[in-house]
């Protein structure tokens, strides 16, 4: 539990730092509203994996229909979170959207280059 834990703090931290970074590199060159995107999708996306480690903590000690039953509600309250998240920002303009868009796949992007250097690491260690 204590690796799950960890790997959880490591990837929103991560992806915190990616955003600020392309944040900063927004306002920068000057585009604040694509800096305001991406600001409020990165943080929709950090609020949504929060939710999703602790509703994947709290369901691992009960039984199969609650766990069923408490996960299926808790991904209609984290759909319904990126839902509102999104219509503002189209509210907001269509380049705010499209950012936001953007700052929602800070976390997926983080993940995935977590997997894809994680198993480079241990096929390299395997062919030595």
């Amino acid at each position: 539990m204590e690796e799950v834990k960890n790997d959880f703090k490591k990837i929103l931290l991560e992806s915190v730092a990616i955003a600020f970074l392309s944040i900063s590199i927004s306002i920068i060159f000057d585009k604040s509203r694509i800096a305001l995107g991406l600001s409020l999708g990165a943080f929709v996306s950090s609020i949504n994996f929060i939710l999703l480690y602790i509703s994947v903590i709290k369901s691992l000690g009960n039984g199969y229909i609650k766990a069923f039953a408490f996960m299926y509600g808790t991904y209609f309250v984290r759909f319904t979170v990126i839902l509102i998240a999104l219509l503002i920002c189209l509210n907001l303009g269509l380049d705010i959207f499209i950012s936001s868009i953007a700052g929602l796949m800070v976390i997926k992007l983080v993940i995935y280059s977590n997997t894809i250097f994680g198993r480079w690491k241990r096929w390299n260690s395997f062919q030595r």
